[in-house]
């Protein structure tokens, strides 16, 4: 049945009847707009201003007998219950917020945001530069945090479990909504509600850590640190003043999908640029001249270097993609990969499926947390550069495809002990396929496609 002719059936079936209709979780109005032709009439509105009004006194000061907002920050509760747009989550959510605070002005303007490590506070700030409902990635924003050099070192996690659990921190004090999690749980995509983007928003302008420029009004970046341009109109841009404070400028999320194909000489003049994203863009092939960007950390872009051996001068990289690779590139990218002591992320991906990347000499850095490999591994090399993984303690995600494995060598990645994540894409060639009790402590996401010689799998009870 086609999805109109559903519709028109719901709303037949329930004329000149009464129900009641719940819509939990519910974070934008256009969910009702999606919706409300099912009903025979516009029966569901969204809040009254009264009732929302009532709502959110009733969360904000649960600790007072009355429940009433005290006449100075009447108004101020007003703008909130507006912005909410009739929403009760919404409404429940900046008003729980408010009830951790004293009931003044003061307070209220700051909201917790004074409570939040130094640290913390940077990171959350930074999300309020994204645009209004925008889907925030969670690796994406940990390499931006990573970068900015908000996110430090602590005990014995590296920076992206640092930023991992600052993420998870944001979410739990509702300062982030969780739109997706990945299949071990962790937050995938995130955003910032209207009411606490707003919030943010006036803070981050008033402690000049950053602006929001949209082209709707002259704005000047005197004094600020961070500034993220969201239109193509910049006439209204000044830059009349001082701008020695000014540390990230966002346009396009740092080029991400902005349609060239070359990368302009000039970015490789900023000698501590340390995040380059350049995903979703027509950018094929980076110049030789990226080699002079020796304190890039990040490099967010799945593009072929020519003169690969510039690669080697990346040695602050904790992220590194590169595609387009053939069998000869093995030892120059061998060379450049040990280089890269810092590296978390890596991913090679070949021109072809038949070129080989010929690995034996490559002693992968100790950091490593995820590793994907497509293209064939050597045969005769193959258990050895397997077995020497067994010093990646941190690695927890492994991607294999066309490695050309079997029974043999497939036991050589139980030394990955804390892997949690393996999949193999036509990188399984053998006819038996053994999984024992043990050999992979911490799995919990196994994919194995088109291995077509696989006639028998036999799983150990207790793997």
């Amino acid at each position: 049945m086609a999805p109109r002719s559903r519709v028109q059936v719901v709303h037949n079936h329930l004329k000149g009847k009464k129900c009641i209709l719940i819509l939990d979780d519910v974070w934008g109005p256009d969910v009702w707009f999606k919706i409300k032709d099912v009903f025979p009439s516009d029966c569901v509105e969204p809040l009254q201003e009264h009732l929302s009004l009532e709502l959110f006194c009733k969360e904000a000061f649960w600790k007072i007998d009355s429940r009433e907002c005290p006449s100075e920050l009447r108004h101020f509760g007003q703008k909130f219950v507006e912005k909410s747009n009739g929403l009760p989550i919404a409404i429940a959510c900046i008003a729980r917020l408010l009830s951790c605070r004293h009931p003044t002005y003061s307070e209220w303007e700051n909201v917790s945001l004074e409570d939040l490590p130094n640290d913390l506070k940077n990171c959350f700030l930074h999300c309020a530069l994204f645009p209004e409902d925008y889907l925030i990635k969670r690796k994406r924003v940990i390499w931006h945090w990573i970068s900015a050099g908000f996110i430090r070192e602590k005990e014995n996690r590296t920076l992206e479990e640092v930023a991992d659990g600052y993420l998870n921190d944001l979410v739990n004090r509702s300062l982030l909504q969780v739109i997706e999690k990945n299949e071990d749980g962790r937050v995938q995509c995130c955003r910032m509600h209207d009411v606490i983007h707003l919030l943010a928003l006036h803070k981050a302008d008033k402690e000049c850590f950053g602006k929001i420029y949209d082209g709707l009004k002259e704005i000047s970046v005197d004094g600020t640190r961070q500034l993220s341009i969201q239109c193509s109109n910049i006439k209204q841009l000044s830059v009349s003043g001082p701008t020695q404070h000014l540390r990230e400028i966002h346009v396009s999320s740092n080029l991400h999908g902005a349609h060239i194909r070359v990368l302009p000489t000039e970015v490789f003049n900023l000698f501590n640029l340390r995040l380059l994203g350049l995903g979703d863009t027509g950018v094929e092939i980076l110049q030789k001249e990226i080699g002079r960007l020796q304190n890039l950390e990040v490099l967010d872009a799945f593009t072929s270097i020519p003169a690969i051996t510039e690669a080697e001068a990346l040695i602050q990289l904790r992220t590194f993609g590169i595609s387009s690779v053939r069998s000869e590139h093995s030892r120059y990218l061998c060379s450049a990969v040990m280089k890269m002591s810092h590296l978390v992320y890596l991913s090679i991906t070949v021109s072809d499926e038949n070129e080989t990347l010929k690995f034996k000499e490559l002693q992968s850095p100790q950091s490593l947390c995820e590793l994907r490999l497509e293209g064939q591994l050597e045969k005769k090399s193959m258990p050895p550069f397997l077995s020497s993984w067994s010093h990646l303690k941190n690695v927890t995600k492994l991607h294999l495809k066309f490695s050309r494995l079997d029974q043999g060598s497939f036991s050589n990645l139980t030394v990955l002990r804390g892997l949690y994540w393996l999949d193999l894409a036509k990188a399984f060639e053998g006819k038996e396929l053994q999984l024992y009790a043990g050999s992979f402590p911490k799995l919990r996401y196994l994919a194995i496609w088109d291995a077509p010689h696989l006639q028998r799998a036999e799983i150990e009870k207790g793997f």
